[in-house]
């Protein structure tokens, strides 16, 4: 064991020495198993008999038992894994009081072993497996991904606690969308981690808005535009002629890669981790394939599109804001899918419908918001649609209520209406 323990050079992902420290402490003061167990997993741990130990603690922890030295040997001869050496050097270890420094460095290198492990995987895919190269990326990146996100699981609380965990917390700030009045309809602007379905009818200006809101964000947070719609060069000769921070705004179309959903998702994944993307718009739904999808029912289909866009958002903490086109089966049943489906609209976090608010050779727009888990005024709203940069103004009149004294009475001058006839690009 010693030997083991002082083999822990730079070129080795394991470290004994802290694997011992950990277990050492836990049996030291049991309690600090449930603060570990969080984050902490068997296979974080290198030297088979130290799994076991942990292993064996994890299942008297489970079954209300003491994690003691009586009890661990119990169990784990009952499983017949129990190795003398192994139980004295965690015996004899001293406890440490910063075992979260600890940890990280176990979980780090644990992290690192199963980097390495990605190397078998891919041989394994191309070679023996013979995968196609899109589906040996999939599974890489989807592995990647998962080591990036945490697997702690909060135990439930509470609610009292998460009534004075939420009075002392700073809400996460809302991403603005640059236009005064949608924002106010938003209480302030958008909250993250959500998909957004925006619909309409053809040719009502769902593109110009998105296109219009994604610029005005980029003031701050890095963006990304799905462009299937449209070729990449048509958009930036659209906005080559406005100021706005072009080092935020990525875009791709379908010249730069497929337009299925799994392509998508690798897309997303890829540039959050090199770029820290924050936003997105998707043009449109109705361009995205889903190939890989095993089952036979259309509808099924299309739900799972929206189904894995909505765990994107809630894993990398994004906004997806996907644009479709409303059909005449979606005007019938309500839906805003771009295909009449409800499990599609069941996935999203929010609806927005823009429609013509008198008819289609009016510049007025009517935005509504028809479902939402964030809070929001379901009061409707009007944009005009300027013809000359076919941006979208929001036209508030604002009163102001004067009063001048004098010795013997108040006297009231009625309200003046003004006009913000353009838009404010406040972000936060």
């Amino acid at each position: 064991m010693e030997n083991n323990n002082n083999n822990n050079n730079n070129n080795e992902l394991y470290n004994i020495a802290f694997e011992k420290a950990l277990l050492s402490s836990i049996l030291f003061e049991p309690k600090l198993f449930e603060e570990l167990s969080a984050s902490l997993t068997t296979e974080d741990f290198y030297y088979p008999s130290y799994k076991n130990i942990y292993s064996s603690m994890a299942s008297l922890m489970l079954n209300n038992m003491p994690i003691d030295e009586e009890f661990l040997k119990k169990d784990l001869l009952k499983n017949n894994c129990f190795d003398e050496n192994a139980m004295l050097d965690i015996l004899t270890a001293n406890p440490i009081s910063d075992v979260k420094a600890y940890l990280m460095e176990v979980k780090e290198l644990s992290k690192l072993r199963n980097l390495l492990g990605l190397s078998l995987t891919m041989r394994k895919l191309t070679a023996e497996d013979g995968k196609s190269s899109a589906e040996v990326v999939d599974t890489i990146e989807n592995q990647l991904q998962n080591l990036e996100i945490s697997s702690n699981i909060d135990m439930p609380m509470t609610m009292a606690t998460a009534i004075a965990d939420f009075k002392t917390m700073t809400p996460p700030p809302l991403i603005k969308t640059g236009i005064n009045s949608l924002d106010r309809m938003l209480c302030g602007g958008l909250e993250s981690a959500q998909l957004i379905h925006i619909g309409g009818a053809s040719n009502v200006g769902k593109t110009l808005l998105t296109k219009q809101i994604l610029k005005n964000i980029a003031e701050v947070h890095k963006v990304l535009f799905f462009s299937f719609e449209m070729p990449k060069w048509k958009i930036a000769k659209q906005l080559s002629v406005t100021n706005f921070n072009q080092e935020n705004y990525f875009i791709t179309d379908s010249s730069m890669m497929g337009n299925d959903i799994s392509d998508i998702a690798r897309m997303i994944k890829r540039m959050k981790r090199q770029h820290d993307i924050r936003f997105i718009v998707i043009d449109s739904k109705m361009k995205i394939t889903n190939n890989h999808f095993k089952g036979y029912n259309s509808v099924d289909r299309i739900a799972e599109i929206d189904a894995t866009l909505a765990r994107l958002c809630q894993e990398l903490d994004i906004v997806i804001f996907m644009i479709t086109q409303i059909s005449k089966q979606d005007e019938q049943n309500g839906t805003m899918s771009g295909y009449g489906s409800a499990l599609s609209d069941y996935e999203a976090d929010m609806k927005i419908l823009i429609s013509f608010d008198k008819d289609a050779t009016s510049p007025e727009r009517k935005i509504e918001i028809k479902k939402n888990r964030q809070e929001v005024i379901h009061t409707p709203i009007t944009l005009t649609l300027e013809s000359k940069s076919l941006e979208f103004v929001s036209y508030v009149v604002a009163t102001e209520s004067v009063y001048v004294a004098d010795d013997v009475n108040d006297t009231f001058v009625a309200p003046q209406p003004s006009y913000n006839d353009h838009i404010e690009v406040s972000i936060i």
